[in-house]
């Protein structure tokens, strides 16, 4: 990606700082990835004049057939924001991959599984349109590129801790449909392996386990995730954990 002044010269200042070819561009993604569209946000907000990139990157992240990269670059109006650098402030659905996240459009077949356009509005929301089996889908991400399915609370019933025994609990019921006086929020935020579903024996039981202070295997076992789970290993799991539920460690108590 280049910025071309007003003159019709390349911008030098807007540049990745890797050698030759790169320079004076910004290089996104990876050596076989397709440019597909680009957005500019909108209005005077903290994300204004951000640039968001959409390509295809088959092999990221060891996906393969219709795997789509969004990146944030930096592109402010002051000299110091508007290098080019890669905006860490766009953490992913799970979290974990500052700058850069990477998704798959959900189809059941690979068949016409693509992405095709993304835009910005001025509040910084990303708005990503493709196909899904010969199907048109749209995507909204939040600013921070949090997939808006709904919010992720841990600390449900509002005592300032989080326990599996009260919170989880809740937030298990809910997904039961058994009333509950918390507050759990509605939605698919509590869509831990990313299915698309919300299933008190694996989500819930992924959720209380975690918040149990349990780790790697003992969060996992006995967990049958379905083919099309966005999030199947304890890396992904723990990330979205501890970034979109805000469980941390730290906080977590027993019953």
């Amino acid at each position: 990606m280049y910025r071309i002044n007003s003159g019709g010269d390349v911008a030098t200042s807007f540049s990745s700082g890797l050698p030759f070819p790169s320079e004076p561009g910004r290089v996104v993604y990876n050596a076989i990835g397709d440019a597909l569209a680009f957005a500019i946000t909108p209005g005077t907000g903290a994300n204004a004049n951000r640039i968001v990139t959409l390509g295809n990157c088959d092999g990221v992240g060891g996906y393969t057939g219709g795997t789509s990269c969004v990146t944030a670059i930096r592109n402010g109006t002051g000299a110091a924001n508007a290098d080019g650098v890669i905006d860490a402030s766009l953490i992913g659905p799970n979290g974990d991959q500052a700058g850069t996240f990477y998704f798959r459009t959900r189809g059941l077949t690979v068949r016409n599984n693509n992405t095709r356009e993304v835009v910005a509005n001025a509040d910084g929301e990303i708005f990503i349109v493709g196909e899904c089996d010969s199907q048109m889908c749209v995507y909204k991400f939040r600013p921070d590129g949090a997939l808006d399915t709904g919010l992720c609370l841990d600390d449900v019933d509002g005592d300032g801790k989080v326990s599996a025994a009260s919170d989880g609990l809740a937030i298990m019921r809910s997904m039961l449909g058994v009333p509950t006086n918390a507050n759990v929020p509605a939605g698919h935020g509590y869509d831990i392996d990313g299915d698309g579903v919300l299933n008190a024996s694996r989500d819930g039981l992924l959720l209380v386990r975690r918040m149990l202070g349990f780790t790697d295997a003992a969060v996992l076992g006995g967990v049958t995730f379905a083919p099309h789970a966005r999030r199947a290993t304890w890396t992904d799991i723990e990330a979205y954990l501890r970034k979109r539920c805000r469980i941390p460690r730290s906080q977590v108590t027993a019953p």
